[in-house]
């Protein structure tokens, strides 16, 4: 056999595990290393819940401080992403609790109806559908985040918010056509949001 054939099939996640593992017993270049890696991204997940780059990046320091703190508490370091994330979408609910930003507008009990998976939103880029939503209002943006990109379900999304299961669904189905809308209006092949760079 040859080294190549030798060789961990999960460096990444190995990596990752003894990094935690340092951590936990208060290696700083460990942690530095996990913040460094991970940060870029956990910074998207807030940016998408907050909108104002200053408040998500608070949330960023708040969440890897709480992480960092309770790293004796996962159980199996290999899992430190998902781990993360959870902490840092929390933070994110937390934030917007404190703010009082969650405007949970028409609440209705009402069914929601199936989206079709080929409609434009799913044909949107990454970049563009956060800068859409960016202009939701919270609530919206809220629940769209946690249902539709994070995959919670409605009733997870209700007890985390401290609403009910309807208005999480009503909330994502708005969310939903509110997008729907903003991007039948867009002019056809323009770049709306400007150069890459901007």
């Amino acid at each position: 056999m040859t080294l190549m054939e030798h060789r961990d099939p999960h460096p990444v996640q190995e990596e990752i595990s003894a990094l935690v593992l340092a951590g936990r017993v208060g290696d700083e270049k460990a942690l530095r290393i996990l913040f460094d890696r991970f940060a870029p991204r956990m910074l998207g997940v807030c940016r998408r819940y907050l909108g104002r780059r200053d408040h998500a990046e608070d949330a960023l320091s708040t969440s890897f401080a709480k992480a960092f703190d309770k790293l004796h508490t996962l159980s199996d370091p290999v899992r430190f992403e998902p781990w993360l994330k959870r902490l840092v979408v929390n933070e994110c609910i937390d934030t917007l609790r404190k703010e009082r930003k969650f405007l949970f507008v028409d609440p209705e009990m009402e069914a929601v109806a199936g989206f079709s998976t080929s409609d434009a939103i799913h044909a949107l880029g990454v970049r563009d559908l956060l800068r859409l939503m960016d202009e939701l209002p919270p609530g919206y943006r809220t629940v769209f985040n946690l249902v539709g990109l994070e995959g919670f379900g409605h009733a997870e999304v209700a007890e985390m918010l401290g609403i009910s299961e309807s208005t999480s669904k009503t909330q994502y189905k708005k969310a939903r056509e509110a997008l729907q809308r903003k991007l039948e209006s867009l002019p056809e092949k323009t770049d709306v949001y400007g150069p890459m760079g901007k």
